[in-house]
């Protein structure tokens, strides 16, 4: 098991481990992916439905009803509508974004692929990805399969972890640094 696969919980791998024997059983494994990402993507994106399926005075039932029908509404597949529902009647909905990103992992690692997450302000569009994908398998000497967040308050840039090694030139960034720099320049100055 490589580093990308380690850092999650024994539970979360394992979800994520029974989920891809599953989904290489029924030979869904692609179509999985792309829903276990697509609904991280959307759990992550929305506060509310984060504190809801944290939310303790919700009852598991009602958690998994709820994840169950956004799963349905999205059109993803059954084997995905069904482990959501299971992992929410399990009490564990607050780890599917995590399962997910496991899953995504074990997938890379079974390909030999490494897993890149990228944060921008906006979403790349496919020709920046796809670019963008090229450059970091070509430093990294393999294949790279690229999660792509979005986080607006990044302001720009973007920030690119491969396993532990990360390049952050967001904006956000950048603009603390300089913060930092002139704020050390003044007080050695003695102006602050």
């Amino acid at each position: 098991m490589s580093n990308q696969t380690r850092a999650f919980s024994q539970v979360v791998r394992r979800y994520a481990g029974a989920l891809l024997a599953l989904a290489d059983e029924k030979g869904q494994v692609d179509g999985v992916a792309q829903d276990m990402a697509a609904f991280a993507d959307a759990l992550m994106g929305s506060p509310a439905l984060q504190s809801a399926i944290a939310n303790p005075l919700l009852k598991r039932d009602q958690i998994a009803s709820a994840l169950e029908a956004i799963v349905t509404k999205a059109g993803m597949g059954r084997l995905t509508q069904n482990f959501v529902g299971l992992v929410a009647k399990n009490g564990r909905a607050r780890d599917l974004p995590s399962m997910a990103d496991a899953f995504a992992g074990m997938l890379a690692d079974r390909r030999g692929e490494l897993q890149a997450e990228i944060t921008t302000a906006r979403p790349l569009d496919g020709s920046q990805e796809q670019a963008l994908q090229q450059t970091l398998a070509k430093e990294m000497g393999a294949k790279v399969q690229i999660n792509q967040r979005v986080d607006p308050a990044i302001l720009g840039g973007l920030i690119v972890r491969v396993g532990s090694k990360m390049v952050d030139s967001s904006l956000k960034t950048k603009l603390q640094k300089l913060k930092l720099s002139l704020s050390k320049g003044l007080t050695t100055k003695g102006i602050a």
